[in-house]
């Protein structure tokens, strides 16, 4: 702990006194000092302050900008505690819903959960002169956690960003198709075969169709194809994508008749086309906030599965797991470019780049272009990689351990022991009942207009929708408030909803 004891400054005010014997604040008037700190602050909507002191440059802001998120960030817990129960001012701050505390090892998870570029569009970070000086080791390491989160929250708004409008009108739109009541037994008496189109996904083909009795196949979208053009019986296909792209995968013509698993933001074109065609089409809900606002209305209409890695591969293991297999394999789970592959022959690619070929660019050249479009690197195997590959692979092995699951490879095929407990309801999936949630989000709407509590989690469902919509005006130079974009998103709901019912 780097506080000491308290003392009274002239003025009477408390201020905190440092190990050293340092002041934390002004020992004279700590209010004027923390007056002339908020000086060096720009316009923020959210602060980020290392080291606490007495909290009078908190207050400060909190007053100047009332409407701002404030996280305060000290190196222990036991540096909060003693504060709080040593200086009055800091205890009512802790106690204000928009100030939170937070020692180093919190820091981060604080962070992520509270700052929401789709809400924040401006962060300010301010070290307490006296606590860096100090604390100069804190202080570098706190800045080096605060690089490497906000790394990760722009990775994640881009994202966000980049889909939120296409996420939100597939949700939207595939709620139509949920009109059926459908089976959801699944033969968890076999053992169940993820199919990824990893290129050693070729060299299991042959055994595919051997074991294709005690097998249920369940095809990545990405290796639907490549399976069908190699005749392996599919007993279940998996697609999280929400992209155009996404329709090539399924471009195939075939006599087999699948079970299709769609998240519920994927693409709706596809899941209508199968279902036109009498495709037994049944739908997952993801962590996406607004199909869990869906699924919240309509529990018994869809599957919940994990797809919070960012890969179908580990969606489609968790849907195995969640179902009752005890036994899963995965094939073709590369996570890298094995033999300098990027996929298994016979995937979408092979056809796109093979209809697009030129004299001076073969379809070499194309799939040399997509595994050179980000830094590679040598996995423990020898294979060339990437961090985004590389990621995936860590996140399975992530849900495995989350999930009671033992993980093995050998031969390049990851062998799954499950619990083997059926976390999907028993028996059929029943329609969705649309009505209700438009009637669900009409009464949250009114909280939202009429500036009531308790609808914060609503809010939190547009934020996907709403950070598409900023990242146009990002790009116009002309961001809005964020109260703005609550309206724009709320109508774009509700007249979706309207459509569609």
């Amino acid at each position: 702990m780097i506080y000491q004891s308290a003392f009274t400054a002239k003025n009477g005010s408390l201020i905190p006194i440092y190990s050293s014997g340092k002041p934390g604040c002004s020992k004279y008037n700590p209010e004027r000092e923390a007056e002339t700190q908020k000086q060096n602050l720009r316009e923020a909507d959210f602060f980020i302050f290392a080291g606490t002191g007495g909290g009078f440059l908190i207050q400060e802001t909190a007053k100047a900008f009332p409407e701002a998120r404030i996280l305060a960030v000290e190196e222990t817990e036991e540096d909060i505690s003693f504060l709080k129960n040593n200086f009055p001012l800091i205890k009512k701050l802790s106690e204000q819903k928009n100030i939170i505390f937070a020692w180093e090892k919190t820091f981060s998870a604080l962070l992520l959960e509270n700052y929401l570029p789709a809400v924040h569009s401006n962060l300010e970070f301010y070290a307490l002169p006296s606590w860096a000086q100090e604390n100069p080791d804190a202080k570098n390491r706190i800045v080096s956690i605060l690089q490497q989160t906000l790394d990760t929250i722009r990775k994640d708004f881009s994202v966000q960003a980049h889909f939120g409008k296409i996420w939100t009108k597939n949700i939207l739109q595939n709620l139509t198709l949920c009109r059926q009541e459908t089976e959801a037994e699944f033969p968890i008496e076999k053992k169940a075969v993820v199919c990824a189109a990893g290129p050693t996904l070729e060299k299991k083909i042959t055994d595919l169709k051997k074991e294709s009795s005690g097998n249920f196949v369940i095809a990545t979208d990405t290796a639907y194809k490549i399976l069908l053009r190699n005749n392996v019986k599919v007993d279940a296909v998996f697609s999280v994508d929400g992209q155009h792209v996404s329709i090539n995968h399924f471009t195939k013509k075939t006599e087999q008749n699948p079970l299709f698993i769609f998240s519920l933001s994927g693409n709706h074109h596809i899941a209508l086309k199968l279902s036109q065609a009498n495709k037994k089409v049944i739908f997952t809900v993801s962590k996406n906030p607004l199909e869990q606002l869906v699924y919240c209305n309509g529990k018994d209409s869809f599957l919940p599965v994990d797809t919070a890695s960012g890969t179908v591969t580990v969606a489609a293991a968790d849907f195995a797991r969640k179902a009752g297999f005890k036994n899963i394999e995965i094939y073709g789970a590369d996570f890298s470019y094995p033999g300098g592959k990027a996929y298994a022959a016979g995937s979408y690619l092979d056809d796109i780049y093979q209809m697009n070929q030129k004299r001076n660019a073969n379809i070499e050249t194309s799939f040399s272009k997509l595994m050179y479009r980000t830094e590679l690197f040598q996995n423990e195997e020898g294979n060339a990689t990437t961090e985004t590959l590389s990621f995936y692979r860590k996140e399975l092995s992530k849900w495995a351990e989350k999930n009671g699951c033992t993980i093995l490879k050998k031969d390049g095929v990851y062998r799954i022991k499950a619990p083997g407990k059926n976390e999907f309801s028993k028996g059929s999936l029943k329609p969705f009942n649309q009505k209700m949630l438009k009637d669900c989000i009409q009464e949250k709407a009114g909280r939202l207009t009429a500036e009531e509590s308790g609808a914060e989690e609503f809010i939190y469902s547009l934020l996907p929708l709403i950070s598409s919509m900023k990242l146009s005006d990002i790009k116009k130079g002309d961001v809005k408030k964020f109260d703005v974009y609550l309206k724009l998103a709320l109508n774009f709901i509700l007249r979706y909803t309207e459509k569609y019912e």
